[in-house]
């Protein structure tokens, strides 16, 4: 990932969040990237008893992901 700036390209990224479902397919891959993500600050959130699909579009899987999202966010950048 290539992030700009004034100061031309950059390869680090600062800050990585991970959302994925508990019983997700992708979890073991999702698990690897977060694993290697050379970030200063990393957070891993596991939407419990959710599936890759609940993800989508299921109360209260989505606003458990928002929130988790929206609150890294605001501390973050």
């Amino acid at each position: 990932m290539y992030l700009t700036s004034s100061r031309g390209p950059s390869r680090r990224v600062r800050s990585t969040t991970t959302v994925h479902a508990e019983n997700a397919w992708s979890k073991p891959a999702s698990r690897e990237i977060f694993d290697a993500a050379r970030s200063e600050t990393k957070q891993w959130v596991e939407v419990t008893e959710a599936s890759h699909f609940d993800m989508y579009d299921l109360y209260p899987f989505v606003d458990e992901a928002s929130e988790a999202i929206r609150g890294f966010f605001a501390e973050k950048l």
